[in-house]
């Protein structure tokens, strides 16, 4: 996780270059949430709150939850984490908090898209 970290601080990579570097580790197809919505893939209200506010970039908030126990490791039924679903998003903000808050950027998905 200390090399993602170090590569998001780097001028270079901020902004719009972070997403496609983490499309290129998780896969083209993690990204694809399909119809559903995040309340129907996860199942915990606490993660689900984290999910929002990471694609707000709420990072106040996204302390709160992780305080009150919300995972930023959780998998889905869809075999996605919030990390994976925080990209589709595209909020930079989101993703490094994610990341800060000990999101596991090397977390294999269960649905293989991971691979």
């Amino acid at each position: 996780m200390s090399h993602v970290r170090t590569l998001l601080r780097r001028p270079s990579v901020q902004g719009a270059f972070v997403v496609p570097i983490l499309i290129s580790v998780f896969g083209l197809n993690a990204m694809s949430n399909g119809e559903k919505s995040v309340d129907q893939v996860f199942r915990d209200p606490k993660v689900v709150a984290l999910i929002k506010a990471a694609n707000k970039g709420e990072i106040a908030e996204m302390d709160s939850l992780v305080r009150q126990g919300a995972d930023p490791n959780s998998v889905g039924n869809e075999g996605q984490t919030p990390l994976v679903w925080a990209m589709a998003s595209n909020n930079k903000t989101g993703i490094q908090k994610l990341l800060e808050l000990g999101a596991d950027p090397n977390k294999k998905m269960t649905n293989d898209n991971s691979d």
